[in-house]
């Protein structure tokens, strides 16, 4: 092996290091490798930047850019409100959403598609009951299936199509692979659905629903300010100040029992009840100093808080999301008091402890 040769490996060696770490974007990994291979004279600087030119990479950069503007335009998800009444039995479960995203991956990025769809899995088999894991893993054979049926459904058959337009007198048109492709999809979805389903490991098909990882009872409290609290005459925003960054005022309770968002200025009075979010031990610290006490049948929230009230939603960190790396705090900041963050999540499991220690990560 030439030295060279050594420095090639060497360098595609620790390129993939690093991209399995995750430690840096894959982008910066590359741009590194790339700068690498020229500094050490294994291409020439001319060749440096020839790829970015190449059509396939302008292709699948164009791709990337209907693939986006197909997800923001909702077109994907009113035809999937209109299919989800269908999905009654597992099978046609199974089957109408592994073709509507092999469908949606013939036009778009397979990893676009997917995206799409997984809130739409994760929202059907909830309301069916159904784990999770008997979908997620059908619709990603969906989104691959689906991809091999036209020019654009994956970035295989757009480099294809580039090399024949170089040595042929007539290049892959839109629907050439689907010859091939489309049957291949077909097959593949009916094999899916009618039964290979069935053989994802039981002790996987079980998978934790988002709304059974939290017991809302046990981060939201509604309480009471006692006569002789400090906080009575007092305003909001010296309350918000008390609680500090581990507990956050969700809601003030109306005499009619309504509840709406508290204003910083407007004053806290004896009797005045709150809806705290807060982790059950710095709540039972934050009830003692501050005169507050729990509302409610053996100290409990009540029902129509945690049931009407109170909206909750699930959010995913993405993959590219500036959050990456920064806390709750910076959360709130650009939330601007739209919302509250009640709890994270991470591999499947509860992050207990204090909210402001934790810091966001993809997934």
């Amino acid at each position: 092996m030439t030295l060279e040769q050594g420095l090639a490996f060497g360098i595609l060696f620790l390129a993939l290091a690093l991209f399995a770490s995750g430690k840096l974007r894959h982008d910066i990994v590359a741009l590194i490798a790339l700068v690498t291979v020229a500094l050490a004279g294994l291409v020439e600087p001319a060749q440096l930047v020839a790829g970015f030119g190449h059509p396939a990479v302008i292709t699948v950069a164009a791709v990337l850019v209907v693939s986006e503007a197909l997800r923001t335009s909702g077109l994907v998800e009113v035809v999937v409100r209109r299919i989800v009444p269908l999905t009654k039995s597992t099978t046609a479960h199974i089957a109408i959403l592994t073709g509507v995203v092999a469908l949606a991956s013939s036009f778009m990025n397979n990893v676009g598609a997917l995206a799409i769809m997984l809130p739409v899995a994760l929202a059907t088999v909830a309301e069916r009951g159904r784990p999770p894991a008997m979908l997620l893993m059908p619709i990603a054979f969906g989104s691959m299936l689906g991809g091999m049926i036209t020019l654009i459904g994956t970035p295989p058959n757009i480099i294809i199509a580039s090399f024949r337009s170089s040595y042929a007198d007539e290049a892959f048109r839109m629907f050439d692979f689907a010859w091939v492709g489309l049957p291949v999809a077909v097959i593949g979805i009916l094999f899916i659905a009618l039964g290979a389903w069935r053989l994802i490991p039981r002790e996987r098909k079980g998978g934790v629903l988002p709304e059974d990882m939290f017991t809302l009872e046990e981060y939201v409290a509604e309480v009471r300010v006692k006569p002789k609290s400090p906080l009575a005459g007092k305003r909001v925003a010296h309350m918000e100040t008390a609680a500090g960054e581990d507990i956050a005022i969700a809601a003030r309770v109306r005499d009619d029992g309504q509840l709406y968002q508290p204003e910083s200025w407007q004053p806290v009075e004896a009797g005045d009840i709150f809806i705290l979010r807060a982790d059950p031990t710095d709540l039972t610290e934050f009830l003692s100093g501050q005169g507050l006490e729990l509302v409610g049948p053996e100290d409990e929230i009540r029902s129509d808080i945690t049931s009407s009230a109170l909206k909750l939603a699930e959010a995913i960190i993405a993959p590219n999301s500036p959050l990456i790396g920064f806390g709750p705090r910076t959360l709130t900041r650009l939330a601007q008091g739209e919302f509250q963050l009640f709890a994270v999540a991470r591999q499947g499991e509860p992050i207990g402890g204090r909210l402001h220690n934790v810091r966001f990560q993809t997934g």
